[in-house]
């Protein structure tokens, strides 16, 4: 999941979501979204657009 802040056609930050999130363990993750152990794995496994 790559998300994308940008000022008009200029990309400021690039973050990419799905590398942070598959290079955590599961209890990081339960702590930092506080969600449980199901609900992370539910998480997409390959990258993803989002642009805001």
């Amino acid at each position: 999941m790559l998300g994308y802040i940008s000022m008009g056609l200029k990309i400021i930050l690039k973050i990419d979501l799905s590398s942070w999130i598959s290079g955590n363990p599961k209890d990081i993750l339960k702590s930092n979204f506080g969600v449980a152990s199901d609900i992370i794995d539910k998480f997409p496994k390959s990258d993803q657009l989002i642009i805001l």
